[in-house]
């Protein structure tokens, strides 16, 4: 059982990232536990890392 904190992981524009269990973090982000992997991807400025995923626009409102 994991007792880190899950936090939203996304890779920067144009990275492609592996995970360490094997695959690669999807494009769009991932909620998953923050680990060491993922800090150290963090610093190298491979991926971004947030407490949770952004808002997702509904294309509603704005302008008129």
């Amino acid at each position: 059982m994991s007792t880190h904190a899950k936090k939203f992981i996304k890779p920067v524009d144009g990275k492609t990232v592996p995970k360490k269990g094997g695959g690669t973090l999807d494009a769009d982000g991932e909620q998953l536990p923050l680990t060491p992997w993922w800090s150290r991807r963090a610093r190298d400025g491979d991926v971004t890392i947030s407490d949770r995923a952004p808002r997702k626009s509904t294309g509603k409102g704005g302008d008129k």
